[in-house]
This record gives structure tokens, sequence and C-alpha cells, in this order.
């Protein structure tokens, strides 16, 4: 019960918050650097912007806050990424036009951070790659189209340490360490 009590209280909420927000038509705004400005009187946008696909996302004071989505012609998600004051922070994933997941990983304030993974368009794995402050940093491992291991490398602050590299066999071409610079 008390759980339903919850439910209830979150949809209210979450309704009310909606009616406050003014609604701008994708044709009505234009982008200048990462703002958004009516294109009337060139004001800065609070509220939600939406094509003829759904939402795009939220607006505040220019700038892009929470969830926005964009869609591809044929009505399919294309991409989802988390905004907080203008800049790229949380969860993203990219698609195709097909629906096949093509990349998602996370950000902090424009930075890509943790894990970043990537796949082929027939659904294998292409890349795994762990970030740190935006730089590449820890295993990166990357694989044919096939499925099979091509490549795995230890980073550092976006420079290669070690690595070694596979035939679509498996069989090890080549590994070796490296010298920072």
């Amino acid at each position: 019960m008390k759980s339903i009590y919850l439910f209830i209280v979150f949809v209210l909420l979450l309704t009310f918050n909606s009616f406050g927000q003014q609604r701008y038509p994708e044709k009505e705004v234009t982008m200048d650097h990462d703002t958004m400005f009516l294109k009337k009187d060139m004001h800065k946008i609070s509220g939600i912007v939406y094509n003829e696909h759904g939402e795009l996302g939220v607006f505040k004071d220019g700038l892009r806050e929470g969830i926005h989505k964009e869609w591809f012609r044929s009505g399919n998600l294309k991409d989802e990424i988390s905004y907080s004051n203008g800049l790229k922070d949380g969860e993203f994933r990219y698609w195709d036009d097909k629906g096949q997941l093509l990349k998602e990983g996370h950000y902090i304030k424009n930075n890509l951070d943790g894990l970043i993974k990537e796949w082929y368009h027939n659904g294998n794995i292409k890349l795994e790659v762990n970030y740190k402050n935006g730089a590449m940093h820890g295993l990166r491992t990357e694989w044919y189209k096939s499925g099979h291991k091509w490549s795995e490398q230890i980073m550092e602050n976006g420079y290669v340490v070690s690595g070694k590299h596979f035939y679509n066999d498996g069989t090890e071409i080549t590994h070796g360490n490296f010298i920072k610079h």
C-alpha cells in the first residue's frame, strides 16, 4: 500500500511540475554555442523544446538540463544524453537507425568518465575503454567485427603504456611496453 501511495505522489508531483514549463517547437528556437534562444527576440529559453518526434529536452536559462533525446526521421531513438547546467553529465547512449545500441557510457562535467562501450551494427562488442577525467585510463580492449579480440592496451592519462594485438583467430601478433614521454 505504501508503494502505491508513493507512486501516486510521484505522478502528481511530476504532473504539476510539467504544467509550469513552457513548450517550444524546434522551428521557433536557435542554438548559439551551447545556449538555446527564441528566434524572435533572442531570449534564453527556460522550458521544453520539442520536434515532430517528441520532446528533445528541457532548457533552463538557455542551457540543457536533464535527459535530452534525439530521434531519426523514422521515429527510432538516436541518442539519449544527460545534462547539468549545459554540460554533459551522466549517462549517454547512441543507437543506429535500426535500434541497435552503438555506444554507451558516462560523462562528468563534459568529460568522459568510467567504462565506455561501443558495438558494431551486428551487435558484437567493438570497444571497451575506461576513462578518467576525459582521458583513456586503464584497460582498453578492441574486438574484430567477428567477435574475436583484436587488441588489449593499458592506458595512463591517454597514453598507451603496454599492449597486445591479436590475429582474428586469437593468436597474439605483438606485445610490448611503451616509454612514457
